[in-house]
């Protein structure tokens, strides 16, 4: 498969997805807040290439792929999401519409207990609400 038809599939993916959450959190009430961005600041999420092509796309489109490259290079440690200010009052992601499946699906996602009953996996925010 090439790569304009992966990400293509990657973006037929996401619009049914952000239906279903759309749905999912109009029926239980669920969402962040808005210009939380705590979980873009967690050092330890992992995400893979596939899931974030859309974004790259966009960023080699617009001709900003090698300062975004520039910037993570004079991170080093500092390894929260290259998409998210920390300092922006808003707290906006500035890749929104092209963010992964992993924040897509964070505070949205359930697991299987050991008995076998469905729990839903949220942040700390999300639960205080």
């Amino acid at each position: 498969m090439q790569l304009t038809a992966k990400i293509s599939a990657v973006n037929r993916l996401y619009r049914r997805l952000d239906n279903h959450i759309s749905i999912f959190r109009e029926k239980s009430g669920l969402h962040c807040t808005a210009g939380c961005g705590k979980c873009c600041m967690k050092q330890d999420i992992n995400a893979t290439i596939l899931e974030f092509l859309p974004a790259a796309r966009v960023m080699y489109m617009s001709g900003v792929h090698e300062d975004i490259l520039a910037d993570l290079e004079k991170r080093g440690e500092n390894k929260i999401c290259i998409f998210f200010d920390p300092l922006d009052n808003e707290g906006n992601c500035s890749c929104y519409p092209y963010r992964g499946l992993i924040c897509r699906l964070f505070g949205f996602s359930t697991r299987i207990d050991k008995y076998g009953d469905k729990s839903l996996l949220t942040c700390k925010e999300i639960k205080k609400m």
